[in-house]
Parts: C-alpha cells; structure tokens; sequence
C-alpha cells in the first residue's frame, strides 16, 4: 500500500533518478504516473479558477481604473469591463505558468495510460540536465544536446509507435517455451505492450513463476517480445505480475 502512496510523488523524477531507485522495479509506475498527473491536472485547473478570482476582482480591476482615470475621456461600453479583466489575466506570465502546470498533467496522464511512457515533471527534468552538464559525466557520455532532442522526441516517437501498432489486429499471445527443465525460457509474443512488463519483474503463469528477462520491440502481427525465465520455486507477493493467456498456439522446442 505505501508503494501507491509514494510512487505518485517518485514517478515526478526524471527517468534517470527514478532507475537509480533500489525498489524501482517494483514500482507501480503507470498506476503512479496516471494518479500524479491528474492530480496536476486537477490543481492547475483550482489555481487557475482561484487566479482568475483573484486577479479580477483584485489587481486587473485596479490597473482598468487606473487606466481610466488617467484617460478622463475615454468611456468603456456597458459589461466590457469584464472582458478587459479576462484579457489582463491572460497576458500575465503566471496565468500561462498555471496552464503549462495543467497540461503537463495531462500528457502524463496520456502518456501512462496509452503507451506505458512514465514521464516526469518539467522543471525536475530541466535540473536534472543542468546537473549533468555542470558535472560532465566523462567523455563517454553522450552529448547533451542530442540527449536533450532525444528525450524531446521519445514521447511522440511513443504516440507514432503506439498509433502504428493500435492498426494491428488483436490476436492471441503467442508462447515458445525453449531450453530444459534446468533452465526453461518461457518467449512470449504479444500484439499489444503489456504495462508494468520492465525487467526485471517477476510474472506468474498458472501455478509457475518466471522473471523478466528482457522485453523487445520487433516486427510483424505480434510485435513485442517478452522473454522470462521459469523460477525454481514461487515468490508470491503483492508486485508479481498476473499472466493470463488466450487460446493461443503453443510452441514447446
């Protein structure tokens, strides 16, 4: 329970801090993301009806008699004077603070739920590039503008792969069972990506248990590959993945 309590919070960092994290794999990460940005989601969307509020019966009507009083002349027509306040609200910096605030939310929340991407906050992210340049992590360490592009580009490369494979048809898992009863891998081909599927994690499969071992993206009809390796003995537990499967053709080498 104290794992959707804090992953919420956790899953705001960028994905560098959160892999260096030791309970990590564990982490419900997507449930966590959806859960944090909407509630980003929803306290943009209070702050922006309490800014507005504010801002209209406060500073904007202020700053319009302002105005008028040094233009004696001038004359508003009848129920403008809420119009200019809506528009003195809108061209200050916080209102579009707040809006950036709520949309971000929304992203994440999009993200998490259709493609399985965990994003973090803005702010977070731009420290944490900050802090990688300042340290200068070695020479082996990719350049910083192409990594700042590449994580620019990774969320809607995600929506491209994500429209792509939704065109695919909905068919059945496949499953190859391959090696011996020493050391049996269990290769599962899927048409759709499974979420929470991040190595290492352990999934269970009737009365078998298997960890993670790698996931994959290939090509054709079922295009994501999970490979797990079967467990000498079970490790039930609140973070086991439960697994499924069809009907679907059964291939055992």
């Amino acid at each position: 329970m104290w794992m959707y309590l804090i992953a919420p919070a956790l899953s705001l960092l960028p994905r560098r801090w959160r892999e260096s994290l030791h309970s990590s794999p564990s982490m419900p990460w997507v449930p966590a993301t959806i859960i944090s940005g909407c509630a980003e989601a929803v306290c943009g969307l209070i702050g922006l009806v309490y800014w507005y509020s504010y801002s209209v019966t406060g500073w904007a009507q202020k700053s319009l008699f302002v105005q008028l009083k040094a233009h004696p002349g001038t004359a508003l027509p009848p129920a403008t004077e809420g119009l200019f306040g809506l528009l003195l609200v809108a061209a200050h910096p916080l209102t579009w603070v707040i809006v950036a605030f709520s949309l971000e939310g929304i992203v994440r929340v999009c993200a998490a739920a259709s493609t399985g991407e965990i994003l973090g906050t803005l702010p977070i992210f731009i420290v944490d590039k900050c802090l990688a340049l300042f340290m200068h992590r070695g020479s082996s360490a990719k350049d910083p503008r192409d990594s700042l592009r590449a994580s620019g580009s990774s969320f809607f490369s995600a929506l491209r792969q994500e429209y792509l494979t939704s065109r695919l048809p909905l068919v059945a898992d496949e499953l190859h069972y391959t090696g011996r009863d020493s050391e049996e891998f269990l290769e599962i081909r899927a048409c759709r990506r499974k979420p929470e599927w991040d190595p290492p994690r352990v999934v269970r499969c009737g009365d078998d248990y298997f960890r993670l071992e790698r996931a994959a993206q290939t090509f054709g009809s079922r295009p994501f590959l999970y490979v797990l390796r079967r467990l000498a003995s079970g490790v039930p537990g609140r973070t086991v993945l439960e697994y499924r499967p069809d009907t679907s053709p059964l291939l055992r080498n």
